[in-house]
């Protein structure tokens, strides 16, 4: 065989077997023509994307969902990654026209160079603050991973300022904030073979809510991991089915931890008909 084709058929097959890991590593990039949709802006030392109310009209109130990304997301000032990063699987979602025309709503993403906390909170309660024709009882807030222990720790810092959250995979110190979030609309996501965000501990949080009659709903995929973002909008109806020990026909079983949740099965639908009192 000729040494000039011996070397294409080892690079063929070395391209081969790399395919998988660079279909890995590109399935959370969103395509540019999305990125474009949402504006790029900068508030103190925090970059942050936009998307606006489609068919905008001012006299409508619109609610605001926060996006809270994950740990793989977090990006310095100056990184060619840093404001784009932010935006993720589910903020593409929220750009199908079918979404923007159900549920019309703001939604903000910021970019986090360490956990979310305090100082983020607040730079969003600026920037909301600052937008027109907001209906600050809608004001919601979505995370994965350590963007779903920062919504716990947006919720807990200002519990009147939310109307409603959906997490997913959230890390363990959420545990710590049960009495808080008793009277509060949660909806976690979990699935059940994490080895980053441990599911043990979000099961754990969801019995300490339980046990002060809370109005939390915990939703376990089976033999699902960390990469569950796909997943924050769908349709999971509570099951009679308890929490997990094996493989379930659906994938998925959905528990409530009180008497006061909302059946709603679609996730989107469930959060935006929640309003602050």
């Amino acid at each position: 065989m000729k040494p000039l084709i011996a070397k294409k058929i080892l690079l063929g097959v070395a391209l081969l077997f790399m395919c998988p890991f660079y279909v890995y590593a590109t399935k959370d990039m969103l395509p540019q023509a999305v990125i474009d949709m949402y504006e790029a802006h900068t508030i103190g030392d925090m970059g942050y994307r936009l998307l606006r109310p489609i068919n905008f009209d001012p006299d409508i109130r619109y609610p605001v969902v926060i996006t809270l990304h994950n740990g793989q997301a977090k990006s310095e000032v100056g990184a060619k990654d840093y404001n784009v990063k932010n935006l993720r699987f589910i903020n593409g979602q929220f750009t199908e026209e079918s979404i923007r025309l159900a549920y019309p709503a703001y939604i903000l993403c910021p970019q986090a160079k360490t956990p979310f906390g305090k100082q983020e909170l607040a730079l969003c309660k600026e920037i909301i603050a600052s937008l027109p024709s907001v209906e600050m009882r809608r004001i919601y807030v979505m995370g994965q991973s350590m963007g779903g222990t920062g919504a716990i720790k947006f919720i807990v810092a200002d519990p009147t300022y939310f109307a409603a959250a959906i997490i997913v995979s959230a890390e363990a110190d959420i545990v710590k904030a049960p009495n808080i979030l008793k009277d509060f609309d949660l909806w976690a996501l979990h699935g059940s073979d994490d080895p980053v965000s441990p599911y043990e501990n979000g099961l754990a949080f969801f019995e300490a809510v339980k046990k002060v009659g809370g109005r939390m709903k915990f939703t376990t995929f089976i033999k699902e991991k960390n990469n569950t973002e796909r997943f924050m909008i769908g349709d999971f109806p509570i099951t009679s089915t308890p929490l997990p020990s094996g493989t379930l026909k659906n994938g998925h079983t959905t528990q409530a931890s009180g008497p006061g949740f909302d059946p709603e099965s679609n996730t989107l639908k469930w959060l935006f008909s929640k309003r602050r009192n």
